[in-house]
């Protein structure tokens, strides 16, 4: 009852924004356009790398990008909403809730996530109906799993942001430094394959390089899990180590805050 009371209140607040939520939807669809123009530049096939991934750079680019809305929307809901709170005078109402702070950061976060997961189905639903995307064999349970344990990691990196704003009562410094190392690093606009070793190496320590190759896999040449192992346990890795320590991190960091009485500053 406690999550549906908090997914019902995110729900009015965005449906109370009609506008904004139309102009979503459609930036989704122009940008698509953009992506299926730029694709025509790059050209399909000419390199045998996009083979593994139907040698399509469209379809590569647009699987990109919207799991990359999904994880950025993962490092910033925690942050946003204390920032939030903190500005609007509602972060100590929350605390004081029968909850546990990870239950609120989860459930304030949640809608945000189910609304990233309805763009990224957009995206593919767009791409399929206007663009001639087309899928392997599907394993829709593998797809879940990959979801889940993305999530999971995702939502360590996304207290540890939290914590930054419980502390310094500033926008967290993770998302501007994951922003563009996810663009250089996470294989979004292109394979990781063609970065130079070392490079290559780093990506291997961002969940979402292991996220969005499984994905693409499992979508474009029908993958199970033993052709996704290393990515499925990359990330079962990342999901122990950094789901633990965001909670972690984020506890101290609201200790510190009441120890010294700044909870409530902004």
């Amino acid at each position: 009852m406690k999550l549906l009371v908090f997914l019902k209140r995110d729900f009015l607040l965005t449906a109370s924004y009609k506008f904004p939520f139309f102009i979503q939807i459609m930036g989704i669809f122009f940008s698509m356009f953009i992506f299926y123009f730029v694709s025509k530049l790059v050209g399909a096939g000419q390199n045998n790398i996009l083979d593994k991934y139907g040698g399509n750079y469209f379809s590569f680019l647009l699987i990109g990008i919207a799991f990359s809305d999904f994880f950025l929307t993962s490092i910033n809901s925690f942050s946003e909403e204390i920032r939030r709170g903190q500005l609007f005078g509602t972060l100590e109402a929350l605390l004081v809730t029968p909850m546990s702070t990870t239950q609120i950061l989860i459930y304030s976060s949640l809608f945000n996530y189910l609304f990233s997961c309805f763009r990224f189905f957009v995206y593919i639903l767009f791409g399929k109906l206007f663009f001639g995307l087309t899928f392997s064999n599907i394993n829709i349970s593998l797809i879940i799993i990959i979801f889940l344990l993305s999530i999971l990691s995702f939502w360590g990196i996304g207290m540890i942001s939290a914590t930054f704003v419980i502390i310094f009562k500033q926008n967290s410094p993770i998302k501007w430094l994951l922003g563009p190392a996810t663009g250089l690093l996470g294989g979004i606009f292109y394979p990781t394959d063609i970065l130079p070793n070392s490079l290559k190496y780093l990506s291997n320590f961002l969940p979402i390089t292991h996220s969005v190759e499984a994905i693409r896999l499992i979508l474009f040449k029908g993958a199970n899990i033993y052709n996704i192992l290393t990515q499925v346990i990359s990330l079962i890795v990342f999901s122990i180590l950094l789901f633990p320590l965001g909670i972690f991190l984020f506890n101290f960091g609201l200790k510190i805050a009441k120890q010294n009485g700044s909870l409530l500053h902004y």
